[in-house]
C-alpha cells in the first residue's frame, strides 16, 4: 500500500507507505488527535487574550468613571474635566495596555518656546518647566505694565548643587533644553540675564471636556459588550473542540487497546 494522508496547515502529512492497515489507521487517528489538540490550544490562547483585553478595558473604564465622578452634577458638556498628573499617567498606561488607538487627549497642552526652540508641552513637561523655574528662581509670570524681573544665572557650582537637589529628575526635552540654557548662562563671564520672554508659553488645548469623556465612556462600554458577546461564541467553540479532542483520544486509545488485544489473542493461539 502506497498512499499519503495530508494534514491541515501546520501539520505534517502522514505517509502510510509500507504500513499495514492497523498501523496506517492508528497513524491517521493520531494525526487527527494532534490536530485537534493544536486547535484547542490556539482557541484557549484566543479566549485568554480576549479575557485579558476585556479586563484591561474594564480597568480603563474604572479610571474614566472616576474622572467623570469628579464633575459636578450641573456640569455642561463643554466643561473641562479636572485630571491631575497621577491620574493622567494612569490613563495613558491603561489606554496603551488596552490597545485603544483613538483615545482622546486627556491632558492639557501648551505651545512653548524655550531658548528659541519650539515645544509641544504636555502636563508632565509643563510641570517640569515650572519646577525648574522655581528651583532656579526664574520669574514665571510678568505683571501687566511692569518691567519683568531679570533672571541672573548662578555660578556653575550653585547650578550643579540646585540641579542635584531637583526632584523628580527632569526627563522632557523642553526641561533639558531649559537646563542647558541655564548651564550655559552660569558659565558665562558676562552673566547674561533673561526673563519670562525667554520662555514663551501659551495654552494649546485645555484637555478633555465632559462631552468628550462621556462619549469615550460609551464607546468603551460598546467595545466591552462586543467583546463579551463574541467571547460567548468563542467559549462554545472551545467546548466543541474540547469534546472533539477528547473523542479523538478516546477513539485512538480504544483502537490501540483493540490492536493490543488482537495481538495477545494471536500470540495466545500460537502457544
Amino acid at each position: 500500500m502506497n498512499m499519503q494522508v495530508n494534514g491541515s496547515a501546520g501539520v505534517s502529512p502522514v505517509s502510510v507507505a509500507g504500513m499495514d492497515l492497523e498501523t496506517a489507521l492508528l497513524a491517521v487517528q493520531s494525526q487527527r488527535a494532534s490536530l485537534l489538540e493544536d486547535l484547542l490550544k490556539d482557541q484557549i490562547a484566543a479566549v485568554q487574550a480576549k479575557n485579558a483585553k476585556i479586563s484591561r478595558l474594564n480597568e480603563l473604564m474604572g479610571l474614566l468613571n472616576s474622572c467623570a465622578a469628579k464633575m459636578s452634577s450641573d456640569a455642561k458638556a463643554g466643561d473641562r474635566v479636572p485630571i491631575d498628573n497621577a491620574t493622567l499617567a494612569q490613563l495613558k498606561t491603561a489606554v496603551a495596555e488596552a490597545g485603544v488607538a483613538d483615545a482622546p487627549d486627556f491632558g492639557q497642552h501648551w505651545n512653548a518656546t524655550i531658548g528659541g526652540k519650539k515645544f509641544d508641552l504636555d502636563q508632565f513637561s509643563k510641570q517640569e518647566i515650572d519646577n525648574i523655574c522655581k528651583t532656579f528662581g526664574i520669574q514665571t509670570n510678568v505683571n501687566m505694565g511692569l518691567m519683568p524681573t531679570p533672571y541672573i544665572a548662578p555660578d556653575l557650582a550653585t547650578f550643579e548643587k540646585k540641579l542635584a537637589g531637583m526632584n523628580p529628575k527632569v526627563q522632557s526635552e523642553a526641561g533639558l533644553q531649559l537646563l542647558d540654557k541655564i548651564k550655559t548662562l552660569s558659565k558665562s563671564k558676562d552673566k547674561f540675564t533673561f526673563t519670562r520672554e525667554m520662555i514663551q508659553m501659551s495654552t494649546k488645548s485645555t484637555g478633555i471636556n465632559k462631552g468628550q469623556l462621556d462619549g469615550f465612556i460609551q464607546k468603551m462600554k460598546s467595545n466591552i459588550d462586543s467583546l463579551s458577546n463574541s467571547q460567548q461564541m468563542d467559549m462554545l467553540r472551545l467546548q466543541s473542540l474540547s469534546n472533539k479532542r477528547n473523542e479523538a483520544f478516546d477513539l485512538m486509545t480504544n483502537f490501540v487497546k483493540k490492536m493490543q488485544d488482537n495481538r495477545n489473542t494471536i500470540i495466545g493461539n500460537m502457544r
